[in-house]
């Protein structure tokens, strides 16, 4: 079965809550009503989940306290245990990292019901440092 939340933002409409969305605020972030609070101030991002139901997500930034590089999704999910998780972001683009940053990581399943995804290298899957910016979606697909 496939549940799809969708969460749609906008910059004015950082309180509103409606079936199966929630407007949100930020660098293309930043959550209310759904997600724990609001993270970040301008710009829009739209957040796309299937495969599960997500209860929340809480970004991670590299440059506390701008908040324009995400570096980690916290994902937190109401069933999917021993599910993966894939990140699919759209937006400047990754930066930073040694070696540089090309994708977020998600641990092999989901454990406990959350999930850290983290800005990565697709070779060594470490933390290197690096983030994520000019985010305007993210699709988040679990299997």
């Amino acid at each position: 079965m496939r549940n799809i939340l969708q969460i749609t933002a906008g910059v004015a409409v950082a309180g509103a809550v409606a079936a199966g969305s929630t407007a949100l605020t930020g660098t293309g972030l930043g959550v209310s009503g759904l997600a724990s609070s609001a993270q970040v101030v301008g710009g829009s991002i739209t957040q796309n989940v299937s495969g599960a139901v997500l209860s929340d997500i809480v970004y991670g930034f590299a440059d506390s306290p701008a908040k324009t590089q995400v570096n980690t999704v916290t994902l937190t999910f109401t069933a999917g245990n021993g599910r993966t998780v894939a990140l699919t972001a759209t937006g400047t683009g990754f930066g930073g990292g040694s070696p540089a940053a090309d994708m977020f990581y998600c641990p092999a399943t989901i454990s406990g019901l959350t999930m850290v995804c983290t800005a990565t290298d697709a070779g060594t899957h470490v933390g290197t440092g690096g983030y994520y910016t000019g985010l305007t979606a993210m699709t988040v697909t679990v299997s």
